[in-house]
């Protein structure tokens, strides 16, 4: 592969290395004049001057048909050098689609010398998908049999200039569009004459013929009015002294006339000399008299409006059917935003409705006129600047000699008592949709007691029929099996009942967040649309954080559900996040302030619409949705900055519109010594025969686990009827050395039947068993003394731990 030099063999036999134009060139030159020693320095002189002029050079050899192209053109084509082999199609493929078949018709027109021109321009498409502009310049080299041996190429890159020019010729045109729109005239002044030009526009402003325009400033002075030159005067100091970035003045200029019109003058200096002088300013003036006197007009009626719209915020109107005359009291042009010198007429009040009301809006007037109908309904309206309001239209016709004369009333704006009662319609939506999430968590909680209820006995039973069989019996691998996936379902079911909020509220324990994370990353995958890309990355060594785990899984899957709904329609990004970070002095962030200490930052992240500012300031407001009604309760965010601030927190939020959005909640971090202890229990203690009265309604539970306790060394009676039980209890409390109670049975609770048993053996050990405890309170356990909870399901040996713990002297059971 040859680029910018190349070895060749000469006419004489010597080899020579050259650029290939420069090849070329000397060869012309040589064979013309007949000498090689002058074209060294020519070739210097040529090479300078093409890299100078942004030109590069390449050949096509016809004969061999390869193409030689030196490396600034290897670069503009976007082609690797140490890739190039020199062939054609190298070239070709790069040629733009809608160029291409031009391009080669040219280079075959000019080796075939039937008349092509030198110069073309055309596109190329670089490897990267940039589309460039090339101008090339060739001529085709021949052999002395004249017979086409090299075609030689001369091109640069021109998107620059092109583009350049296009944007040169935009601005031209827009400004001469905008000063056209605006009616502005164009100022030039030379501060060294000054002398000043003006434009025609200005010209008919003052009401002077164009070619009798003076550039004179003095005689422009002469048109101000007295009592506004000082003011211009100053202005215009202050920016010759570049006391203001702008030259900005109103006044008022004398026209041919004799009338005066209000002027805005606006300017700049645009040239300064070397010592700071300026040299040359430019600027515009526009003829805003109507704007000032529509301004006193506006002002003049908006004192009117105010004092009639204290009164009860009602503009009267009146139509003369004889004339077709229509006349609005101010208080009605105020409430439809129209502007001064609007005439109001029967057609033009019926855009104010909109088009689904109108026919009902002429009903009632046509029954007014007929029938002597009153009209009285309430309408959104639309005002004249666009403003969306609700309005209660009034109105009767007056009749004379039975025949309807005018119809005349009132029309008010009932806006706020409107959005006082749709909001009001809103929240009772709003707090259905609560009550709703709220009934779906009973739900679930009761399919998971009844759902727990089942795995207690499948569990114990497997544990049951482990202990039983011989470490080497066949079966037991596959017992052990269905055993794991038991405790794996009995993990789900808690998943349930936590986001449900009906598991484990109140208790801060040292929380592994990166478990925490994990589990709502895979119940949101199970939720959302799989278009939406769920991508999990937490930092070694983040630690734990002081929490409740029920909050803090709420939190999280209601961070990740507003995040898939800012993506919904389509594909995205939903990213969580967790690292521990210092924060060395006290800082504030969106919602709450943080000291300095160490913290857990959590972010949850889309790659959605984008939140607006506006917006931005009220989502953490209770009951604030941008969701449709029935897609969301408005108490998301709100309840996630109410569980941040509550840990210690708190919550920053990072979004643009088009750009995603960022929620980082920041916990405070706990140190080791306060994490959980993960201590193997070790072995459980067997029973000396004590007896357990147990209690629970559904059989197969109590028989499980009477079979577990017995093999434990205790004596066990099964109860399935709780009042039974408790009648037995009162014959003989002391036959009983430990109650264990279910929590959800007919009749009577393992709570209510906990606290009748107190009444009679207040020192007696209780154990209550249920699928979930979200009904039991910390005050009612602590009024009954001495009761444990034990979570269903749960495996023998846990069931056998907890009897031992109850039953040990001393035993307290946990807050």
């Amino acid at each position: 592969m040859e680029s910018a030099a190349h070895s060749r063999k000469e006419a004489d036999g010597t080899s020579v290395s050259r650029p290939p134009i420069l090849a070329a060139v000397t060869r012309h030159l040589r064979d013309r004049f007949g000498s090689d020693s002058p074209l060294k320095a020519a070739e210097v002189r040529l090479q300078f001057s093409l890299t100078a002029s942004g030109f590069y050079i390449w050949e096509l050899d016809i004969v061999s048909d390869r193409l030689h192209i030196d490396d600034a053109g290897l670069a503009v084509y976007g082609i690797d050098p140490a890739a190039f082999r020199g062939e054609r199609e190298d070239w070709e493929q790069r040629l733009h689609p809608e160029d291409r078949e031009l391009v080669l018709d040219h280079r075959r027109k000019r080796i075939a010398g039937d008349g092509a021109s030198e110069g073309l321009t055309f596109r190329i498409v670089r490897p990267d998908g940039a589309i460039r502009t090339l101008d090339s310049r060739n001529f085709v080299v021949c052999d002395p049999g004249g017979k086409p041996r090299l075609l030689t190429v001369l091109e640069r890159d021109i998107t620059s200039d092109l583009e350049i020019r296009e944007t040169l010729r935009l601005a031209e045109e827009r400004l001469a569009l905008a000063l056209n729109a605006t009616n502005e005239s164009v100022w030039d002044w030379s501060l060294t004459t000054d002398r000043v030009y003006r434009d025609r526009r200005w010209a008919e402003m003052v009401g002077l013929p164009p070619d009798k325009v003076v550039g004179d400033r003095a005689e422009w002075i002469r048109l101000v009015h007295p009592d506004d030159i000082d003011s211009v005067e100053r202005a215009l100091l202050d920016h010759l002294a570049r006391r203001t970035e702008l030259y900005v003045a109103e006044m008022r200029l004398r026209t041919t006339s004799g009338n005066w019109i209000w002027t805005m003058d606006r300017g700049k200096v645009v040239s300064w000399d070397k010592a700071g002088r300026p040299l040359r300013m430019v600027g515009t003036q526009c003829d805003i008299t109507q704007s000032r006197v529509l301004e006193e007009r506006i002002r003049h009626s908006e004192e009117i409006s105010i004092q009639v719209s204290q009164l009860a915020r009602i503009g009267a109107w009146e139509h003369i059917l004889a004339t077709n005359e229509v006349t609005w009291s101010p208080e009605l042009f105020r409430l439809c935003e129209v502007e001064l010198g609007f005439i109001p007429n029967p057609a033009a009040m019926d855009n104010f409705f909109p088009a689904e009301t109108r026919p009902i809006f002429r009903r009632a007037l046509e029954r007014a006129l007929t029938d002597g109908q009153s009209v009285d309904l309430e309408s959104p309206f639309l005002t004249a600047r666009g403003r969306s309001r609700w309005v209660r239209v009034i109105g009767r016709a007056e009749v004379r000699d039975g025949r309807a004369i005018r119809i005349f009333g009132a029309i008010q704006d009932i806006t706020d008592t409107h959005d006082a009662e749709e909001s009001h319609r809103k929240l009772e939506a709003q707090l259905f949709q609560v009550q709703r999430v709220e009934t779906l968590g009973t739900l679930a909680g009761g399919i998971a007691h009844d759902f727990n209820n089942l795995l207690t006995g499948i569990i114990g039973y497997e544990d049951l029929a482990l202990d039983t069989l011989a470490d080497d019996h066949p079966s037991k691998p596959f017992l052990a099996e269905a055993r794991q996936a038991s405790l794996r379902a009995r993990e789900l079911v808690e998943q349930i009942l936590t986001f449900s909020r009906l598991s484990g509220a109140g208790q801060r324990l040292a929380l592994d967040m990166e478990s925490a994370i994990d589990e709502t990353s895979r119940f949101l995958r199970a939720t959302v649309p799989a278009t939406i890309e769920i991508d999990v990355e937490i930092r070694e060594d983040c630690g734990r954080v002081l929490a409740d785990s029920v909050q803090i899984h709420q939190l999280l899957l209601n961070l990740g559900t507003n995040a898939a709904h800012a993506m919904r329609g389509g594909k995205g990004v939903l990213r969580m996040s967790l690292e521990r970070i210092e924060i060395p002095t006290l800082r504030v962030m969106t919602r709450g302030t943080l000291p300095a200490g160490p913290y857990l930052r959590l972010s949850v992240s889309d790659t959605g619409h984008g939140i607006d500012p506006e917006t931005q300031r009220r989502i953490f407001d209770p009951f604030f949705t941008t969701k449709q009604v029935g897609e969301g309760t408005g108490l998301g965010l709100a309840v996630v900055d109410g569980i941040a601030r509550s840990h210690g927190g708190a919550v920053e939020v990072e979004s643009a519109l088009g750009a995603g959005t960022r929620f980082d909640v920041y916990l405070p971090a706990v140190t080791d010594e306060v994490y959980d202890s993960a201590v193997d229990p070790g072995p459980t203690p067997a029973g000396a025969g004590q007896t357990v009265c147990i209690v629970d309604d559904e059989a197969f539970v109590a028989q499980v686990a009477r079979t577990g306790l017995e093999r434990h060394g205790y004596r066990a009676v099964v109860f399935t009827d709780p009042a039974v039980c408790l009648e037995a209890l009162r014959r003989n409390p002391s036959a009983c050395s430990i109650l264990i109670t279910d929590q959800t049975m007919p009749g009577i609770t393992g709570l209510q039947l906990a606290a009748s048993v107190r009444q009679f053996a207040p020192e007696l050990p209780i154990v209550i068993m249920s699928g979930y405890f979200s009904k039991i309170s910390t005050d009612a356990l602590k009024d009954l003394g001495n009761v444990a909870l034990l979570p269903k399901p749960f495996t023998l040996h846990e069931l056998a731990r907890q009897t031992h713990q109850s039953l040990q002297p001393g035993f307290s059971a946990p807050e």
